[in-house]
């Protein structure tokens, strides 16, 4: 985890554009994950 937060801090400090479309990503792949648990979870409790 501390290796991927230093390199966002010194992204933020040269470039804050890039970072903020970045954290914006970020938070788009978390809500893929997201739903692609849910799917999964909805898969389990219809097989069985």
């Amino acid at each position: 985890m501390l290796k991927i937060v230093s390199p966002l801090k010194i992204v933020k400090k040269t470039n804050p554009t890039y970072f903020s479309v970045l954290s914006k990503h970020a938070n788009l792949v978390k809500i893929l994950i997201a739903i692609q648990y849910l799917n999964d979870l909805w898969l389990l409790t219809f097989y069985y």
